[in-house]
């Protein structure tokens, strides 16, 4: 169990600011995106709150841009707002394993490690090629 919580957290790293794949719904999303993977260390959720507010995202990109700003609010040190915003992507995605992945992340930093364990382990099931990290 402590090879495979080591295995499943150093394969998590690579996604600590990898922002969650999106269509592009939207500029506002893209933007979004774009800070999440380019630059998550930008306070600035503004674009994120734009493309969430306008309502015209398909369910897959709108868990994807909470994602996204879960990842930049996590990057801020907005630990709690970043693990509701990555619930929300669950919410709304259950089969997002960057989603998964992402909120993982943000619970190990908050020292969640049970929940956030928890996580790592829903991601590998969902995607059983991360077992073999």
């Amino acid at each position: 169990m402590r090879t495979f919580f080591i295995v499943i957290s150093l394969f998590a790293c690579s996604f600590v600011y990898a922002g969650a794949a999106t269509i592009f719904g939207s500029s506002d999303a893209e933007s979004c995106y774009r800070t999440a993977t380019f630059g998550p260390h930008i306070v600035d959720t503004d674009a994120c709150n734009a493309a969430i507010r306008a309502g015209e995202l398909t369910r897959i990109d709108l868990a994807a841009t909470y994602s996204n700003r879960g990842i930049i609010l996590a990057s801020n040190g907005q630990l709690e707002l970043a693990i509701a915003d990555h619930t929300t992507a669950i919410e709304l995605d259950p089969r997002s394993v960057r989603a998964y992945v992402n909120r993982a992340n943000s619970l190990f930093r908050a020292r969640r490690y049970a929940e956030a364990l928890a996580d790592y382990d829903r991601a590998a099931r969902l995607d059983p090629s991360l077992r073999e990290v």
